[in-house]
């Protein structure tokens, strides 16, 4: 039987939030760069105790070169575990960029898994650096403290829609910034004049 639409309506709904908005608990890091597929984080001696137990050495908080036999066989275990990951975005864009700000969640959760180490050197101090890959994100929002959450597996997708979002509306802005950036150089550039040559005078004797 053949139909068509006679009406289409939209209907609105009134919710209120269950509680307050909370942090995770866990550990802190320092986030480097981010993109669609993973992030690269600064590590610290309390997310290497975490990672490496009981065979974490007893001097990691202290300043150490991370080389050695020891630290290979390390780098090697930490990339075994899974990492719970909630980030926290906190924006700040003047109203010259406003129509570039993302309209992200109060926090983003997601699992990945450490895939590289980088030990980057800045003046003189080794500081470590973990690459994660993403590999899954949750379906859904628990609405119960105990209540359990299901993952979609995510790894090499690249389709993380947070990231995504705010992976564009960075790479407009950057794009907005440069040709703002050509426009102001072109207009500062001027032509400087040439000097008008000095009048001849002639004496009559």
């Amino acid at each position: 039987m053949l139909c068509e639409v006679m009406e289409a309506r939209t209907q609105n709904e009134v919710v209120r939030p269950l509680e307050f908005k909370k942090p995770e608990s866990g550990l802190k890091t320092e986030l480097i760069d981010f993109g669609t597929g993973g992030c690269l984080i600064e590590s610290s001696p309390q997310i290497l105790k975490t990672l490496l137990g009981e065979k974490c050495p007893a001097n990691v908080d202290e300043e150490t070169d991370f080389e050695g036999e020891y630290w290979q066989v390390a780098f090697e275990k930490i990339k075994l575990p899974m990492i719970h990951l909630t980030y926290y975005p906190k924006l700040s864009f003047p109203d010259a960029v406003k129509q570039f700000k993302p309209e992200l969640p109060f926090k983003v959760s997601i699992i990945g898994q450490i895939v590289r180490t980088n030990v980057h050197i800045i003046k003189e101090k080794r500081i470590l650096q973990l690459g994660i890959q993403f590999a899954y994100e949750p379906q859904g929002i628990p609405l119960q403290h105990d209540e359990s959450v299901d993952w979609r597996y995510t790894r090499n997708l690249k389709d993380h829609p947070t990231f995504k979002l705010a992976h564009s509306h960075l790479s407009q802005l950057y794009g907005f910034l440069e040709n703002q950036t050509l426009s102001t150089s072109r207009g500062n550039h001027k032509v400087a004049a040439k000097p008008n040559p000095a009048p001849r005078t002639q004496n009559n004797q």
